[in-house]
């Protein structure tokens, strides 16, 4: 079995602005920003760290791209 991973590996106080999402359909907000596909829960806009390799590996094999800039 791979090492252990924690929500900690995942998150970082380094990002800027945030939504909250309760309603993604019928969110104005979320229409807006792109965002009607997203499941109800607090977003950060933008974070300010480059993911672990890890997770970047992960979100690439989903063929999720991350946005940078």
């Amino acid at each position: 079995m791979g090492p252990s991973i924690s929500f900690e590996d995942y998150t970082t106080p380094n990002f800027s602005g945030m939504i909250s999402i309760m309603d993604p359909k019928s969110s104005w907000a979320c229409k807006w920003l792109h965002l009607g596909k997203y499941v109800p829960g607090s977003y950060a806009m933008a974070v300010n760290d480059d993911p672990p390799d890890e997770l970047q590996d992960i979100l690439e094999n989903k063929g999720i791209k991350l946005r940078h800039g």
